[in-house]
């Protein structure tokens, strides 16, 4: 995880609430009823992700981190569920593809983690997952909520 100068790494706490941009037009992320798929919290292997890029709300807006309120919704997930299933939560402010992004975290597989995320509960390696596999992926898809949004008049 690289860092931009200035921007320090944060702990994400467990009460910490994730957001998750999804693309809630296209049926291959969202239902009909708006719950979402598995594909909704899935890396795209294709392009060589093997992290979720999610956002951290108290350090980001809505208007941030959904970005085209037309073609995007968001959903959330408390920081705490995403450990308890032994997954990773790590900050990982401004990433090359977003440098301006100082709430921008990373789900990811245990087993990638260089270093502690800062204080983060570890799980035993021994048992972590290799990757983010569709079974986690379809957990987090079935736990995550739509967050509303009713913007400030």
């Amino acid at each position: 995880m690289s860092v931009s100068p200035g921007i320090d790494r944060e702990p994400i706490r467990d009460d910490d609430v994730l957001w998750r941009r999804v693309p809630f037009k296209n049926p291959r992320y969202v239902k009909p009823d708006q719950t979402l798929t598995s594909s909704s919290f899935t890396p795209r292997w294709k392009h060589g992700e093997k992290d979720l890029s999610v956002n951290v709300k108290r350090l980001s807006t809505h208007e941030a981190s959904i970005k085209d309120p037309e073609l995007y919704r968001l959903y959330s997930l408390k920081a705490e569920y995403v450990r308890s299933i032994d997954l990773c939560v790590c900050h990982d402010p401004c990433p090359n593809e977003e440098p301006a992004n100082a709430a921008h975290v990373l789900i990811r597989s245990c087993h990638d983690v260089q270093d502690d995320c800062l204080g983060e509960r570890m799980v035993d390696l021994k048992i972590a997952p290799p990757k983010i596999t569709e079974s986690y992926s379809r957990r987090m898809a079935q736990t995550a909520q739509l967050v509303r949004y009713l913007p400030e008049e």
